[in-house]
């Protein structure tokens, strides 16, 4: 929760969102449309390099995907659980599955939301980027409860 509550002190200028994804024209857009409305970004194509760049750089938020080479996400959000540095960053998962399970085992892992790729506008991901981390570009975030 202190890395939560470090978070609400932030613009968006001053947040770093990772976007995990490996698909790249989909990362690429992801990252012009993020930093256009204000935020740092750094990206991963794989879950192994998603790992440790998370655990490494440690991003404010994390846009992740499911199917991935090599660690599929939700062995990177396991990952990320187990480390007292990232175990509180919010998860807003992106994917083209959006089984019952997956959306159990996602909450179960407390991430922030579960969207779906092929149906979800480009401007509600950052949207929902800013409501997760409660901040409005050029302004000071907000207190806000996510699951």
């Amino acid at each position: 929760m202190a890395q939560r509550a470090k978070n609400l002190k932030k613009k968006s200028s001053d947040v770093t969102v990772a976007i995990v994804e490996d698909e790249a024209v989909l990362s690429r857009v992801l990252e012009v449309k993020l930093k256009n409305a204000g935020f740092r970004t750094m990206l991963a194509t794989d879950g192994e390099e998603a790992s440790e760049m998370i655990r490494s750089k440690k991003p404010d938020l994390v846009l992740l995907d499911l199917v991935m080479p090599k660690k599929d996400g939700f062995a990177v959000l396991r990952d990320m659980r187990e480390e007292r540095a990232t175990k509180n960053t919010p998860v807003v998962i992106l994917s083209n599955y959006g089984t019952d399970e997956d959306r159990r085992r996602g909450k179960e892992l407390g991430i922030s939301d579960y969207l779906i790729k092929s149906t979800t506008k480009l401007n509600t991901i950052v949207d929902e980027v800013k409501s997760v981390l409660g901040c409005k570009s050029g302004t000071t975030p907000k207190a806000r409860v996510v699951l």
